[in-house]
C-alpha cells in the first residue's frame, strides 16, 4: 500500500498540493447517501478523499459535513 499524507490544512475551496503547487479539486459539491440503519445512533461528522495530483503525490482530502448527518 502507497504512503499517502494528509493534506495541511488549507483554504476550503482551494485547496493545493504542497509539493508542487497544483491545484487540487475542492470537492464542495459531494453529494452521497449513507443509510440510516446503518449508521444507527451515529453522526456522520466529516468524509476523508484520496486524491493523486497530476505529479504523483497522494494527499487525504478531508471535507466536512454540514451539519453531522445522522
Amino acid at each position: 500500500m502507497m504512503k499517502v499524507e494528509r493534506l495541511p490544512v488549507q483554504h476550503p475551496h482551494k485547496p493545493h498540493c504542497p509539493t508542487c503547487g497544483g491545484d487540487l479539486p475542492a470537492i464542495n459539491t459531494f453529494v452521497g447517501t449513507v443509510a440510516a440503519d446503518e449508521m444507527g445512533e451515529c453522526k456522520l461528522l466529516a468524509v476523508t478523499f484520496h486524491v493523486e495530483c497530476p505529479c504523483g503525490a497522494q494527499w487525504d482530502l478531508l471535507k466536512e459535513t454540514k451539519k453531522g448527518l445522522q
